[in-house]
């Protein structure tokens, strides 16, 4: 029974966490468009399981990865400082990309199909709220005793996590598939061009996130 509770705990919890616009959706939604409804589930299966790393290391190996609360601020920073170029880029790339017609659709997925795995990997990898997310949620749940130490039964809830993202996103990427099927081709190029701007939008946000936390750090 503990694992079942564990198990459905962390996919509650990580179901409704995925739910804000942030760059995996916009991946998502982008690459459902452009390039199918499987190529969008490959972007949710990578970033699920950046989400399975990050939640076994805010319950069980945080200690052993960062030693005090320095380390763990300058790689939050690191992990800043390697976001914003990568929104930025993604954001360009949508901008001045030549969205391909339906006849080339499959030529497109053809050619993308690795790269949609390793995309949600990385944007989420470089997530900087990600981690300190899992981080207060995994305090959260241990000041209710909602999780136990038990090695086991933290497994079974970073799994939970894992599958709720993977659920969401995977539902995210079968939506937008659907709703481009019966887009034009101008229509696809527009929100192509939106979705450029909000990850420029997203790499703003981090820059003055990153300038925040330096002036409270007393970095500069």
């Amino acid at each position: 029974m503990p694992f079942i509770i564990h198990l459905l705990l962390g996919t509650f919890i990580s179901f409704f966490a995925a739910m804000p616009l942030g760059p995996v959706n916009l991946a998502i939604v982008q690459t459902a468009i452009n390039h199918g409804r499987w190529q969008a589930v490959l972007v949710a299966v990578g970033s699920s399981l950046v989400e399975l790393i990050y939640c076994l290391i805010s319950v069980w190996g945080i200690d052993l990865l960062f030693s005090n609360q320095q380390d763990q601020d300058i790689t939050l920073l690191f992990m800043q400082l390697v976001s914003i170029p990568l929104m930025f880029t993604l954001g360009i790339h949508n901008l001045v990309k030549r969205v391909k017609e339906d006849e080339d659709g499959e030529k497109v997925k053809r050619f993308s199909r690795m790269g949609g795995m390793a995309m949600g990997f990385m944007l989420n990898l470089f997530n900087p709220m990600l981690l300190p997310f899992w981080i207060m949620v995994a305090g959260y749940l241990r000041s209710r005793s909602w999780i136990s130490d038990d090695l086991s039964h933290l497994v079974t809830y970073s799994v939970g996590v894992m599958l709720g993202t993977l659920l969401l996103q995977t539902l995210v990427a079968l939506f937008a598939s659907r709703k481009q099927e019966g887009m034009s081709h101008r229509s696809k190029v527009r929100v192509t061009r939106v979705i450029g701007w909000l990850f420029i939008s997203l790499g703003m946000y981090l820059i003055v996130q990153m300038c925040m936390t330096a002036i409270e750090k007393g970095w500069i």
